[in-house]
């Protein structure tokens, strides 16, 4: 993946919205931001589609 994308992710509660520049993205912050419900938020989509609740544009 190369070029820069706007990533939308959000369900009812919350809504994560970046952009990606590069082909390698490494996701960091401090503890308590939201990494690892971004990430679960992202499986989950990706798992159950549409039934998840979650949208990935």
């Amino acid at each position: 993946m190369k070029g820069k994308y706007h990533i939308v992710v959000q369900n009812k509660r919350l809504h994560y919205e970046f952009d990606i520049q590069r082909n390698i993205t490494l996701i960091r912050g401090d503890s308590a931001t939201g990494k690892t419900t971004l990430y679960d938020m992202i499986s989950l989509a990706a798992r159950n589609g549409d039934n998840s609740g979650v949208k990935v544009l």
